[in-house]
């Protein structure tokens, strides 16, 4: 071969070498993506309450925009999420595939968060050279029980989530490099934490964590300055967003999110033991590894580990503090964001002594079969209600503007979203329902009275619900099902009137 041949193969070879390691120091992490992606898709209901409301909504808003809709609720004074955004990105989705589409968005955005994850214990504590840091990190966050569940679950969370740990993750890359980067960097990771608030207002309890991390990420004088640099304009520019938004666009939703979130009345409220027990049982080994990492991180770089420490935790335990035991699991994501890096020191570090490596395929095994029991577990806590759908949907063709009351409607009403009108729909929710000057019981009495009510689904899981049911036949209505989920474990009793009145 001509020397300039062989000079030009040689240079080939030298380029597609970096190239070859790159993509081989990345498999582990494909890996855990793929384990992530498996262990979530395998996971199967009918729309659960909130999916439901956030898709009917979404597809409402968007009849609104284009077709002049009148919208007889106000989402924006009750949703914990801006009404603008994810839900009728989720419709839009819906619309061309289904809740499975919607649910696959949340599966992209979770993947992504793990990758960010991934990224972040790299930046942080990562040797040249070395990924198993983030590896471990993201193994432990990918197989909690409720991240596996966000992964295929059509809600805010997701998208809101995988926007913190991008924001993180971004800002400590910024903070922690060898050279000096672009301050839009830092503005980008303002927004992304404008985003996640935006997107899920809850959210804003770990921007403020966020931004201190990316601070106190920094090695050595002039990084520490680079890390404090980037989180002031990471947080003005987050600031400046959400101020513009409260200005403009935003401005029904600043009531909203006071209400929603600030001032939110529990609604299924437990005591601190109760709350604790189940952070516990949904995600007890991450929390313990994220924990025992931080002691360990606190030796070394004690404002970073401390940062870190408190994040991991402080979404839960503020769910704790408020009493309220409804979507807990999801507030746990929150802390593993920050958690799962200091769990991937903690493996790191293990694994280099020889009695550490069997501590921590135990450890993580251990935590891949509890994630996967807890995810069945969350995931089935819903009942199916396809086969009500099925039970209703000729009752509402057959009689089109029919008024249905039930418990819990918002599955049935996106189920039959193509059958049936919003005005139609009754809830049994405390203060949901007004007839003729009466509110909540006395109202639900007075219309199915007037049989004004053409179909009634009850399975008692209301206030309201458990107390009509046995006095529907004296109220003019005839069980005329019982309709069972699957698996035998739920029941709803549906009654229509007994009489053929007119129904207005």
């Amino acid at each position: 071969m001509a020397a300039p041949a062989r000079e030009v193969a040689a240079t080939s070879s030298r380029s597609s070498r970096p190239a070859r390691e790159r993509l081989l120091r990345l498999l582990p992490l494909a890996a855990v993506l793929l384990l992530q992606a498996v262990l979530s898709l395998r996971l199967s209901n009918s729309a659960f309450q909130d999916e439901a409301l956030y898709l009917y909504y979404g597809h409402w808003t968007i009849d609104h925009w284009l077709n002049g809709a009148d919208l007889y609720s106000n989402p924006s004074a009750w949703f914990t999420g801006a009404p603008q955004l994810y839900p009728v990105l989720a419709a839009l989705l819906d619309s061309v595939g289904g809740l499975e589409l919607a649910r696959l968005f949340s599966t992209l955005c979770l993947l992504s968060a793990t990758a960010a994850v991934h990224w972040t214990a790299n930046s942080l504590f990562g040797r040249p050279g070395q990924v198993r840091v983030g590896v471990f990190a993201a193994l432990v966050f990918a197989v909690s029980g409720p991240v596996l569940v966000l992964t295929h679950f059509a809600t805010y969370d997701a998208p809101s989530y995988a926007a913190v740990a991008w924001a993180l993750a971004v800002g400590v890359w910024v903070a922690c490099g060898e050279r000096e980067r672009s301050r839009w960097w830092a503005v980008s990771v303002g927004g992304l934490l404008a985003l996640a608030v935006l997107l899920k207002y809850a959210s804003a309890i770990d921007a403020p964590f966020v931004l201190l991390a990316v601070a106190a990420s920094s090695l050595g004088a002039s990084r520490r300055w680079r890390g404090l640099m980037t989180s002031l304009v990471a947080g003005s520019a987050a600031i400046a967003v959400l101020a513009l938004s409260a200005a403009t666009w935003a401005r029904p939703l600043v009531q909203g999110v006071i209400d929603s979130t600030i001032r939110r009345q529990s609604l299924a409220p437990e005591t601190t033991a109760q709350l604790l027990g189940r952070v516990v049982s949904d995600a007890g080994p991450m929390i313990a590894l994220g924990l025992l990492g931080g002691l360990l991180v606190l030796r070394s770089r004690p404002a970073l580990g401390a940062v870190l420490l408190v994040a991991s935790v402080a979404a839960p335990l503020y769910q704790v503090h408020t009493g309220e035991s409804v979507s807990l699991h999801k507030t746990v994501v929150l802390g593993l964001v920050f958690g799962a890096p200091l769990a991937g020191r903690l493996c790191a570090a293990l694994v280099d002594r020889w009695w550490g490596t069997p501590l921590v395929a135990a450890a993580l095994l251990g935590s891949l079969v509890h994630g996967a029991s807890v995810s069945e577990r969350i995931f089935t806590s819903w009942p199916d209600t396809a086969p009500l759908a099925q039970a209703l949907a000729p009752i509402v063709r057959s009689t089109p503007g029919i008024r249905i009351a039930g418990e819990n409607p918002e599955p049935l009403q996106y189920a039959l979203q193509e059958q049936t009108q919003p005005w139609q729909w009754v809830s049994t929710y405390d203060g949901a329902f007004r007839y003729e000057g009466l509110s909540d019981l006395p109202a639900f009495e007075r219309a199915l009275s007037d049989g004004q009510l053409g179909v009634v689904f009850l399975d008692g899981s209301s206030d309201i619900g458990r107390r009509l049911e046995p006095r529907m036949a004296s109220l003019g209505y005839t069980q005329t099902t019982v309709v069972r989920t699957p698996d035998g474990g739920h029941e709803w009793v549906v009654w229509q009137p007994s009489r053929e009145d007119p129904v207005d």
